[in-house]
């Protein structure tokens, strides 16, 4: 575990998939799956470039890359059906994850999720493990970008009522961790296997790295 010192934290601000979330296996099978409907097969580590895009982006990359003979639109509606279920019935959460997000909402730290998953989706996984209820803000790159830029955490640390400098940002992916610190997050690294060959660089830009989220020492 890495850590820096930090300042009282104002507000908390969480991805949801690898972060929260143990549902990066689904979504590195998920274009496998749908693609090899078309003859198609990504190569490894494909997942990959989409991690921090949109649902709608990554149908667009999908169809445009590989000539696929559906809509974006109609992709990312054969995305959203393989998912739907994953979502509600299935995904488990991280060890830890109840435990620390809990932790921050017994000490009056106010909390958002920001997910490049579906507001459906989210809302259905954290509902039915119990959390949805902790968090004051929802948001989600459908609605603010993708987060190669850092709309999505300026609107969630906003609606917190929190200070940049004083918003912990949780992420398990490089292109999500850069810019939130780039933006002047406090950033919080989160290991997952997905993410493992980006772990160097990750740590460079993390005030805080948890190898597993009970590792969390504030």
């Amino acid at each position: 575990m890495k850590t820096t010192n930090l300042p009282a934290l104002q507000a908390a601000v969480f991805d949801i998939d690898g972060t929260l979330l143990d549902s990066m296996q689904m979504w590195a099978n998920a274009p496998g799956v749908l693609l090899g409907r078309y003859g198609v097969h990504p190569p490894e580590g494909f997942i990959r470039r989409l991690i921090p895009l949109s649902a709608r982006q990554c149908a667009v990359l999908m169809v445009e890359e590989y000539h696929l003979p559906v809509t974006p639109e109609q992709l990312a509606e054969q995305t959203a059906e393989y998912t739907r279920r994953q979502y509600a019935e299935h995904l488990q959460l991280k060890p830890g994850a109840k435990e620390l997000v809990e932790r921050f909402a017994a000490r009056g730290v106010p909390m958002a999720l920001a997910s490049a998953s579906s507001i459906r989706d989210v809302q259905a996984a954290m509902t039915r493990l119990g959390l949805w209820d902790q968090f004051r803000a929802v948001l989600t790159c459908d609605e603010y970008g993708s987060k190669q830029g850092p709309a999505i955490y300026q609107a969630a640390a906003e609606q917190l009522g929190a200070a940049t400098a004083r918003t912990a940002v949780f992420e398990d992916s490089l292109q999500a961790l850069r810019t939130a610190h780039d933006a002047g997050f406090l950033t919080v690294m989160v290991d997952d296997e997905a993410s493992l060959e980006d772990w160097p660089r990750m740590e460079a830009l993390a005030d805080v790295r948890l190898h597993r989220l009970t590792d969390w020492p504030l």
